[in-house]
């Protein structure tokens, strides 16, 4: 043995801090399994009264479990242990599941208002002019024609 070589020690059992990191990797992952399965529950039998359902529901699944285990593992810490920590896991599926059903019944209410108004806008084009009133030569006039609220004009 040389002069500066030093000797260390090997742990039993091979390396420990791999098997301790898949150790940890196994463990969340059987979290992110179980919060998935609540998740995914939750989410049928919340959705038949939101109209969403197919491939959006499953991405909402997994965006609503991969969030919940971010906050679970965030929190993890400030746990006090009070009760199961299955339950105090399930109080963070149940928020992120109401956060995820809102925002996508929100933008589906967006898109329904957007579709709903462009069809509008088509309509009014559609539409005959039975009074005369175009609106190029109504802003030709522009300042010459009496507005609404003056004293010689009724509205």
């Amino acid at each position: 043995m040389s002069r500066h070589a030093r000797w260390t020690p090997s742990p039993p059992n091979g390396c420990v801090r791999p098997a301790r990191r898949s150790g940890v990797r196994d463990r969340r992952e059987r979290l992110h399994a179980l919060l998935l399965r609540v998740v995914r529950s939750e989410l049928r039998r919340r959705s038949a009264s939101a109209g969403i359902g197919g491939p959006e529901l499953d991405d909402l699944a997994h965006q609503a479990a991969a969030d919940a285990l971010v906050s679970i593992l965030r929190k993890l810490d400030d746990s006090r242990g009070e009760s199961r920590f299955t339950t105090w896991a399930y109080e963070f599926v149940i928020l992120e599941v109401s956060k995820k059903l809102g925002q996508a019944l929100l933008a589906h209410a967006a898109h329904a208002a957007h579709a709903a108004h462009a069809a509008g806008r088509r309509g009014l084009s559609r539409l005959p002019d039975r009074l005369g009133l175009d609106p190029a030569r109504e802003r030709e006039r522009g300042s010459s024609s009496p507005r609404c609220g003056a004293p010689s004009t009724r509205c």
